[in-house]
């Protein structure tokens, strides 16, 4: 498992939500994913992935955290091969 986390640290606020996420030199597609946003599960069921040439593209991210991305931590589980 591959795990893709922030930590917020400071007292920087805004309330917009993290829609999508990239991610640059992924090895293939994971299998499965979760997320926990300050440790409390998410469900992923809006969460579309997408995959190529070694680049993940996350989207449907702003049911997550609809208080703000910077409100707490967001962690990101990835289920991938190796």
């Amino acid at each position: 498992m591959a795990t893709l986390s922030t930590r917020i640290k400071g007292e920087y606020r805004d309330g917009n939500a993290l829609s999508n996420v990239t991610v640059a030199g992924a090895p293939d597609l994971p299998r499965g994913m979760s997320f926990r946003l300050d440790a409390n599960k998410c469900s992923t069921a809006e969460v579309v992935m997408d995959y190529s040439n070694g680049v993940l593209h996350l989207s449907g991210l702003e049911d997550l955290n609809r208080g703000g991305v910077w409100g707490g931590g967001l962690q990101a589980s990835f289920m991938v091969e190796g």
